[in-house]
């Protein structure tokens, strides 16, 4: 995918080098923008010794791109939630409940649908076991 968008953005650059107009910059600068974003990838860790949660974008698995830093006590628990795909590849997803009530992704495991996931369900205990929030298991 990435090279497939890096060749449209390519020929899109040759095609409009010598246009004036702003929009075909504007094209091309967006198409070079969502193929980085295509590299980046996301990663979440969780020192349970500073009670801190870092989330971290870095491009090509090395460069940090963007950092997040959330406390420990900006959670309220630990949410198993399992997110049901009509193909039948759910996605479980273990995640924090923040006081606001929105939830913060840490980590997905790919499951059959309506199936359980025990490595799913082991990484949540775990996760509350060490972090000292409550574990929910949401409906699906």
């Amino acid at each position: 995918m990435f090279v497939f968008l890096e060749l449209i953005a390519g020929a899109a650059w040759l095609g409009f080098r010598a246009e004036p107009s702003w929009w075909p910059r504007a094209i091309i600068g967006s198409i070079a923008f969502v193929a980085v974003g295509l590299v980046v990838e996301q990663q979440t860790r969780i020192d349970v010794t500073a009670r801190t949660i870092v989330q971290e974008g870095r491009l090509l698995g090395r460069l940090r791109v963007w950092s997040f830093r959330h406390s420990l006590d900006e959670f309220t628990d630990v949410v198993l939630r399992r997110q049901r795909d009509p193909d039948g590849n759910d996605s479980v997803l273990v995640e924090h409940r923040r006081n606001s009530g929105r939830n913060l992704a840490v980590r997905y495991f790919n499951a059959g649908q309506g199936k359980g996931c025990p490595e799913a369900e082991q990484a949540a205990r775990s996760l509350a076991e060490s972090t000292g929030l409550r574990l929910r298991d949401e409906p699906h």
